[in-house]
């Protein structure tokens, strides 16, 4: 499962979500939104991750293994002053869909399921 998958199916699920390096997202995600094909262009990156665990009321993004995958140094970063873009990606879409963003923004992004 990756994270497109949560904005593509239906699924009833509120759950913290975090990934598996540095624990940048830490914010509430309710099932309960899909993505407008603006929203899919713009969070690219983010909805390629897969998803390590669902369990409980948390759910752990897998960019470790991402960025295995990929062949992509993480030394390079520190994770405060310099992150990812992709994990970056990740953080704006999941902020973004609990409505930290501008309205004009989440309308362009989202759609209520």
């Amino acid at each position: 499962m990756k994270v497109k998958d949560l904005f593509e199916t239906k699924i009833d699920l509120c759950v913290d979500v975090y990934e598996n390096i540095a624990d940048l997202i830490g914010i509430a995600f309710c099932g309960e939104v899909s993505l407008t094909e603006e929203g899919k262009k713009h969070f690219s990156k983010a909805l390629q991750f897969p998803i390590a665990r669902i369990s409980g009321d948390m759910l752990v993004i897998d960019t470790e293994k991402y960025y295995n995958d990929k062949k992509i140094d993480l030394s390079n970063y520190d994770f405060e002053d310099k992150i990812p873009s992709g994990v970056q990606n990740l953080i704006d879409l999941f902020w973004a869909a609990a409505g930290y963003c501008s309205t004009s923004e989440y309308e362009l992004w989202f759609k209520e399921s």
